[in-house]
Order: C-alpha cells, then structure tokens, then sequence
C-alpha cells in the first residue's frame, strides 16, 4: 500500500527529531522524550512519545555511553 503525501511528511518530520534525542542523551542524559501527540482513547488520555533511554546496565549507565558493541555472527 502505497503512502499518502501527508504520512511521508510526518514521518520525515518525526526522522527529524531522532537526532535531537540522542544529542541529549551524548550530552550526559538519561532519557530524553519527544510527545508526538496526544489522543482521547476510550475517554483515557494517550499519549504517543519517541524516547531515547540509556539502558546500560549497572550502577553507572553512562560508563559505557557512545561505546559501539561489535556485531556478533
């Protein structure tokens, strides 16, 4: 199926957000959020969010911020 203009602009505008949450992740946080929109479900608030989260384990999460882990095969 193919994807209305409308979807596409979305969804590049929400791409463009990406790097914003990792910038602040570099810079020594350890969740950073981005509310996309907020719907009325079933008269529940939903709130629909991109994170970015440090899930490293231990004690200190960001000791091991911006390593990359070589791919295993």
């Amino acid at each position: 199926m193919a994807m209305a203009e409308k979807q596409r602009e979305f969804l590049e505008l929400l791409a463009q957000r990406i790097p914003h949450l990792f910038e602040a992740i570099r810079v020594g946080n350890v969740k950073s959020e981005y509310i996309i929109g907020v719907r009325i479900i079933d008269q529940r608030q939903v709130r629909l969010k991109m994170v970015a989260e440090v899930v490293d384990p231990g004690v200190n999460p960001l000791k091991t911020h911006g390593m990359t882990i070589p791919e295993q095969l």
